[in-house]
């Protein structure tokens, strides 16, 4: 949508070659055209479980996050409502388990085991659209790629309280890649 209008007639200007504040510059319609509709969506799954066996306390937490994300780029030449474009597509999905173990070692350690895993895994595409505003329209992918990343840990922990008033902690991690 353009604000500018033409002062002698009113009417909408959306291109060609006008004065601004005493300057001239040349617009075309594509100037005022935005890449939008933009779409994204996620799905979010999560479990969990919590049990007590003896004086151990044992923890699994799940999660899946899958992500939809698509938006189209205006062509050079391409108007408010037609032309060619860029449809970009990266639907992606997040991977998360992390389980525990948390236990009294004597009367002044708590001790906390665990290992945990993160995994992310994307689908890049980028097709060509006959008309830019109708992702149907794709009629080739120029180009795309695909990622994924994993994260292995394993962790240990000990919360030593020798006398009341002091805490101290400790740990160690591992993460593989």
């Amino acid at each position: 949508n353009s604000y500018l209008t033409n002062a002698a007639t009113g009417d909408r200007v959306i291109s060609g070659t006008l004065g601004v504040a005493g300057q001239r510059i040349t617009l075309a319609e594509n100037n005022f055209v935005s890449s939008a509709p933009l779409t994204e969506a996620s799905k979010r799954y999560f479990g969990g479980y919590e049990g007590t066996v003896g004086k151990t306390l044992f923890r699994v937490e799940v999660s899946r996050i899958d992500r939809a994300f698509s938006f189209p780029t205006v062509g050079a030449t391409s108007t408010a409502f037609s032309g060619p474009g860029v449809l970009s597509d990266s639907p992606n999905h997040s991977n998360d388990a992390v389980a525990t173990a948390t236990f009294p070692l004597g009367s002044t350690h708590l001790i906390v085991a665990g290992v945990a895993f993160h995994e992310d895994v994307v689908e890049r595409r980028t097709s060509a659209l006959t008309i830019w505003r109708q992702p149907e329209t794709a009629t080739s992918v120029n180009n795309g790629y695909d990622g994924q990343t994993r994260l292995l840990s394993a962790f240990l922990q000990d919360s030593w309280t020798p006398f009341a008033e002091l805490t101290v902690h400790g740990g160690v991690r591992v993460d593989r890649w």
